[in-house]
């Protein structure tokens, strides 16, 4: 943007009552933003009224811009923002008619020699391909090869990240390269298309010959390419205020309604979870991987993620969302709606690019993973991690410490008219249930009750919370949750009690019983033995059984979580004073001290 002394003396003079300044600086406004308006827009009659109206606004609000080094930035603001508001919820979809597209571009003031020497075959596949593109995407290409503007000042006018606006970038390129493609056009057609559209577009000979486009100008750097090309092979979820979904940017009134019309469980049409549905994920040789972590501000460990595969033939193998509200397993054109959070095939545990050094070597060390990412320290303030995996082996990391939940890039929907089917059981479809507990440990009675979250998404209306007795001793509200189920955290319960585990160095054997319905993880503690029974479909700890060194049974407690809550008596919650969600601050060796 230009900050030349005498714009900055223009607009000063004109802010200061000099009509003539003020006459002057509207020409020139009306100049410049009739070829970037009409960039945006395709359209000059709408070019022309946008521009309009930002000249009228800037004499409303003239003497409100406080820096007149500013000016240029200040007023395409405000002519993007008015441009924005037109297409209201189009933004993101296609709103030009092609038949329409010749009489809305008439190009009377643009150069004649130009238009001569451009064929008429040429011009009108140009104009199609940016006709069919996104308006934000004609937007950020405007802005960064026309405007020439930076990516964070194109970021500062989309209220979104650098990174952000590197993605979207990147994706902008590859629709239009995808665009010119059906018209027999290669990937060296990009560079001449976008060229010959800033010129055609250009109000003025003069403007016109400073279009150039660089090399430079189109890169996007490491960070920004995988961030695009993960967004536009990938079904990312979207989350507004607050609240995620998958597909359109919708906000969902509750988790019961996250898709409206769904099959059912039941019926003859229905998928039904089997033991080889449930197996089959992470499974195949020699295929690219694509894995996404977005860990929400504020939440003490809690990840979402999604992954992705495809086989060596390009196609995709599978791909499983695990979001605020819900898990989500898309195979064969069909979206699954699941009780359980994804777990490894080959029952390893499910490592995090965040987990700290000392667990992942004690981890490694037990089932000789060998783990390959950069570890990435966690912050509060919010944070996403993707990781490419290709098949020699090699992988690329890009890494936003920011929450970037509202990111373009972070906005993209499933293919329209995907067939849903949700299998998850009552109280999994609520989000959330009470429990009990019973048992015995040396003679000693054990009860108790609670509430269990299964998503995120209900943790602030129905955080998790455990009453636990040993006899007439009660167990401390701020540990009893640590070494049990946690599956609103983001990880299968498998995984979550296997890595509370690690935390404190304890070994730990993973079994799959017959049948694949049920796995037993032994933690293996000097004081003797922990054995967990879970179920691998509801994801939660049916039993805990403490044994011995020699094996010898010392007790068991039992777990019993409440389909129906309706008649559900005496379940009052405790005040809310501690801190619910730092679990990972925990401690689970207060299951431990059952053994002593």
């Amino acid at each position: 943007m230009e900050n030349d002394a005498e714009y900055i003396e223009l607009v000063k003079k004109a802010q200061n009552g000099d009509r003539v300044s003020l006459d002057l600086l509207a020409e020139q406004v009306y100049a410049r933003l009739s070829q970037y308006v009409v960039r945006l827009t395709l359209n000059e009659d709408l070019a022309q009224d946008i521009v309009q109206e930002t000249i009228l606004e800037m004499y409303k609000v003239f003497k409100k811009l406080k820096r007149a080094d500013r000016f240029w930035g200040w007023i395409y603001r405000i002519a993007f923002n008015k441009v924005r508001s037109h297409y209201g919820r189009q933004w993101r979809h296609k709103t030009i008619s092609l038949s329409e597209l010749g009489s809305q571009i008439t190009k009377d003031g643009a150069s004649e020699g130009l238009a001569d020497m451009v064929s008429a075959e040429w011009k009108q596949i140009v104009l199609d391909s940016m006709a069919q593109l996104e308006p934000r995407h004609r937007a950020v290409l405007t802005m960064r090869c026309y405007d020439q503007m930076s990516y964070s000042e194109i970021a500062d006018f989309m209220k979104s990240s650098e990174i952000g606006v590197r993605a979207l970038f990147y994706r902008a390129k590859k629709s239009l390269a995808k665009r010119l493609s059906h018209y027999g056009l290669g990937r060296g057609a990009l560079v001449s298309a976008l060229l010959f559209f800033g010129k055609f577009t250009a109000t003025t000979e003069a403007s016109a010959a400073e279009v150039v486009i660089s090399s430079s100008i189109l890169e996007v750097g490491l960070a920004g390419s995988l961030l695009g090309v993960a967004a536009s092979k990938s079904a990312i979820v979207a989350m507004t205020a607050g609240v995620m979904v998958v597909g359109s940017a919708v906000v969902a009134p509750s988790i019961d309604n996250i898709f409206p019309g769904n099959e059912s469980g039941s019926g003859a049409n229905s998928y039904q979870c089997t033991t080889e549905s449930i197996l089959q994920l992470g499974q195949g040789q020699n295929r690219n991987r694509q894995h996404w972590y977005y860990y929400p501000p504020g939440t003490s460990g809690a990840v979402l993620m999604q992954t992705e595969s495809t086989s060596d033939k390009g196609a995709s193998y599978y791909q499983w969302f695990q979001n605020e509200q819900a898990n989500f397993y898309k195979s064969n054109g069909r979206l699954h709606v699941n009780n359980y959070r994804m777990w490894n095939a080959d029952l390893s545990v499910q490592m995090l690019p965040t987990d700290s050094r000392r667990l992942t070597r004690f981890i490694n060390h037990i089932q000789e993973n060998n783990k390959k990412l950069d570890y990435v320290p966690y912050k509060e303030d919010g944070l996403m991690i993707i990781v490419k995996h290709e098949t020699d082996g090699n992988y690329q990391q890009a890494v936003s410490r920011k929450d970037v939940s509202n990111e373009e890039f972070f906005r993209c929907n499933l293919p329209s008219g995907i067939r849903r089917i949700d299998n998850r059981d009552a109280m999994h479809k609520r989000g959330w249930t009470f429990f009990t507990v019973e048992g015995e440990i040396d003679g000693q009675l054990v009860k108790g009750k609670g509430r269990i979250a299964f998503v995120y998404d209900v943790c602030k209306r129905n955080y998790p919370w455990m009453k636990l007795y040993v006899g007439s001793k009660r167990i401390p509200e701020s540990e009893s949750f640590a070494g049990l189920s946690r599956p609103w955290m983001g990880l299968h319960t498998i995984d979550t009690v296997r890595r509370d585990a690690a935390k404190e160095q304890i070994w730990f054997d993973t079994k799959l019983l017959p049948g694949g319905a049920h796995a037993v993880v032994t933690l293996d503690h000097p004081q003797g033995k922990i054995e967990y029974t879970i179920d691998m479909e509801a994801d939660l700890v049916e039993k805990i059984t403490f044994l011995t060194s020699d094996i010898e049974k010392q007790g068991q407690l039992r777990f019993t979580y409440l389909q129906d809550i309706e008649d559900a008596e005496d379940f009052a919650p405790p005040a809310k004073s501690l801190k619910w969600l730092n679990y990972n601050q925990q401690s689970m060796l207060w299951l431990v001290e059952f053994l002593k």
